[in-house]
Order: structure tokens, then C-alpha cells, then sequence
């Protein structure tokens, strides 16, 4: 873990997520951007012609804190699981976000890879959630 974060908006974070929680992922982002941070993920990572697992070691490396979206369903979101396994490897801060509280079942596994913050994003605005997650 990192013991000096950057301030709150130069922070870069990586946001890990799997594809059935894409809509939600991609709203975060943009709501992050807006707040002006910078964020990254596995898909804006890849460029053509590029080895997936090196652009995202790439990111997750150049990555101040990792938002981890908490899969919808038990056994999805494996690449995010193995991409939360790097960050946890690297040393990386590692906030898990439930996009709802049905996720609560899968709360013990996210709160075991992401240093016990776990933030339940029905519970927030937009504006508080960005606040939570960056904070």
C-alpha cells in the first residue's frame, strides 16, 4: 500500500470490473472524469496490436488505486479477479465498490482482496460516491 496518495484529483484510478457490470463501470468513469480524476481500465488500455495482460500490468502499474466493482453474479468477472490479484501483488490501495446492496453476498470476498473498504454505491450520489471511492 502506498503511504502517500496523491491529492484526490491528481489521482489515477483503475477501475476493474466485469463485462456484465460494463454499464455501471462505464458510468463511473465518466462520472469520475467529470470530478477530474483520471481513470483507467482494461478495455481503454488496449490498444491494437498489443498483448492484453501487458497493457493492463501497464495500467494497474501507473495506477494510484484501484476501484473494484463487485461481480453481479458468483464466479463472473474472472479477468477482474485475476487483474484485483496483480494490484494486490503490486501493493495497490483497493477500494470495492457494490454497484447495489444484492451484492452483499459477495461482500466477504471483496472485502477480503480490498483492504476491508468495501462502498455500497446504492447508498450515494454520484457526487458522494466519487467522494468515498477517491477518499
Amino acid at each position: 500500500m502506498s503511504d502517500q496518495m496523491p491529492p484526490a484529483k491528481a489521482m489515477r484510478l483503475f477501475i476493474s470490473y466485469s463485462r456484465d457490470d460494463a454499464p455501471f463501470a462505464e458510468h463511473l468513469a465518466q462520472q469520475l472524469k467529470i470530478e477530474g480524476f483520471h481513470t483507467l481500465d482494461a478495455q481503454s488500455s488496449i490498444k491494437p496490436g498489443v498483448r492484453w495482460d501487458n497493457a493492463v500490468l501497464k495500467a494497474l502499474k501507473s495506477a494510484d488505486r484501484v476501484v473494484f466493482v463487485v461481480p453481479s453474479r458468483e464466479g463472473g468477472g474472472k479477468n477482474a479477479l485475476a487483474e484485483l490479484g496483480a494490484a494486490r501483488a503490486m501493493g495497490k490501495d483497493i477500494v470495492a465498490v457494490m454497484p447495489d446492496s444484492s451484492r452483499a453476498w459477495n461482500s466477504n470476498v471483496a472485502r477480503t482482496v480490498s483492504d476491508n473498504v468495501i462502498v455500497d454505491a446504492s447508498r450515494f450520489d454520484d457526487h458522494d460516491l466519487i467522494h468515498a471511492l477517491a477518499s
